[in-house]
Formats: structure tokens, C-alpha cells, sequence
């Protein structure tokens, strides 16, 4: 039977076992629950004693007089503790250390926590094989793939890993009308950042009711053309067309002119133009 944390033990006929008894409750319950806090001085290091690691559960660092000027190393005695937590309220990183640990010490940033566990021989961040993963890239776990990650890009599951991906926004517009020649059939004005491939690639529409002849409608940016949607006639499917991908900023306006002259039936068109968030 193992007794890391020292507790008292109830001897063979002893008198007052609830004595003993009692003081080990005790001991339990501050090894799960009780803090310590201990100050560093510009020593840059404490020592902590055998009872304070057993008996501690919360170990607040804080600074000392005079206050540390580097990295502070807390050493911790060759003892077994399952689980204990320490909070670095210093303005200096803080290691955690079995002196002359074979494995990288945990490192805790100022104003930041970690879980801890040691076996005797090594402090290791908690619930992990490796060191310290606080202050490592989110690419560091293992179900996260990073690899060629961009700004604006979310992860997603893809069954096995975490992904990065482009956010999709799409912006949809219905034209029922399309009898006038020339004129602005619909404006919208971008609330954020929209980025479109070339080609308007992904894009889609519907004419509920087909053009007699080919119908082209011009797409623009801010009063300018920038690309087409062309209805070849009897067709209820479009072409979309941009000669290079384009981006919109939040608040520029993305436009759709009638052909001019219109063709006598086409209407009732609905687009949809594929785009990513843009950053």
C-alpha cells in the first residue's frame, strides 16, 4: 500500500484511533483543497518542502521584495502528487521541476494557471505525454491539422482532424423584372469583407421564365463592370464570368444591370455568386 502524501496512519491497538483518523481526513482535504502561497525574491527560485508539496493542492506564485528580474524555477521534492494546480501571479515565466528531471519542465506564463501531475521524477502538464502544451500552437494536438493555414480560415471536423477552411459567404439575389433595358436591377451593399474567385467559380442561377435571345447581364462593383451572367436563349441556366478573382470590402456595393436592349421574356432570375469571408 502506497502512502505518498505521508499521511498518519491508526497503529495496531492504538487508543484514540479517531484522533489519528481525524488528522488524516485533514491531510486529505488539504492536499485537495488547501493553497499556498509562496513568494520569490530576486533569487528567481524556491525550494518547496516536503510537506507543503503534500499538503497543497493551489500553489500561487507571487513576487517577493525585492521582486524577481528573470524566469523563475520552483522545485519541487522527488515526491508523487496526482494532480495539483499552480498559478504564476508573477510578471516572470515560472518552471516547475523535480530537481534533475529527465523530461522538459512545464513553463507557465505570467498571470496564467496550469494542472499539474508528478511521479517522483518528473512535473508534467497534466493529462498530456509531453510537456507543457501551454504556451504551444493549437497544431500541436494531435486531431489538429494546421498545415497551410490562412487569416480569415475557420476549423472544421472533417472526420478524422481539425481543418482549416475559408468560411463561405454567399450573396443571393432575386430579379423578377427584367423588362426595362439598362437598368440597375439590383444593388446590394456588402456588411463585410467578401472575396469571389475567378470566374465567379461555384456560383448558380435560375430563370424561372427563358430569354427569347442571349441575354447578358452585367455584374458590377461600385458603378463598375467587373464580370457577366449570360442566359443563352431558351435556357434557364447562366454563365457566370470574371476575369480574375475580386474582393469586396465591407460597405462596397455589388450591382446587376439589365442588357439593353432586354430581352422581351426573360424574368423571374435568381442568383446566388459564391464567395469566402474575406479578412
Amino acid at each position: 500500500m502506497s502512502n505518498n502524501l505521508n499521511l498518519s496512519q491508526v497503529a495496531a491497538a492504538q487508543n484514540q484511533k479517531e484522533v489519528t483518523i481525524n488528522d488524516q481526513a485533514g491531510q486529505l482535504d488539504a492536499a485537495l483543497t488547501e493553497v499556498l502561497t509562496i513568494e520569490v525574491d530576486n533569487s528567481n527560485a524556491y525550494v518547496l518542502a516536503a510537506d507543503q508539496f503534500r499538503r497543497s493542492f493551489f500553489i500561487m506564485v507571487t513576487e517577493g521584495s525585492p521582486a524577481p528580474t528573470a524566469a523563475i524555477v520552483v522545485q519541487v521534492p522527488a515526491i508523487r502528487r496526482g494532480l495539483f494546480k499552480l498559478l504564476n501571479l508573477t510578471a516572470q515565466i515560472v518552471t516547475i521541476e523535480v530537481s534533475g528531471q529527465s523530461e522538459t519542465a512545464p513553463q507557465i506564463p505570467p498571470g496564467e494557471n496550469r494542472m499539474l501531475s508528478c511521479d517522483g521524477a518528473d512535473v508534467r502538464a497534466a493529462g498530456t505525454g509531453a510537456p507543457d502544451l501551454g504556451g504551444a500552437s493549437i497544431g500541436a494536438l494531435l486531431d489538429v491539422d494546421i498545415a497551410g493555414i490562412a487569416a480569415g480560415q475557420q476549423l472544421t471536423w472533417n472526420g478524422t482532424a481539425l481543418v482549416p477552411v475559408t468560411e463561405p459567404f454567399d450573396v443571393g439575389v432575386h430579379l423578377p423584372d427584367l423588362s426595362t433595358a439598362g437598368a440597375l436591377l439590383a444593388e446590394i451593399v456588402l456588411a463585410r469583407p467578401v472575396d469571389f474567385p475567378a470566374g465567379f467559380s461555384g456560383s448558380t442561377g435560375y430563370a424561372r421564365i427563358v430569354a427569347t435571345g442571349e441575354t447578358v447581364l452585367d455584374v458590377q462593383k461600385n458603378g463598375s463592370n467587373i464580370g457577366t451572367v449570360a442566359f443563352a436563349a431558351a435556357s434557364s441556366t447562366p454563365v457566370f464570368a470574371l476575369a480574375s478573382p475580386t474582393s469586396f470590402a465591407a460597405g462596397d456595393r455589388l450591382g446587376i444591370v439589365n442588357e439593353d436592349p432586354a430581352d422581351a421574356t426573360l424574368a423571374g432570375v435568381s442568383l446566388t455568386f459564391a464567395g469566402t469571408r474575406g479578412s
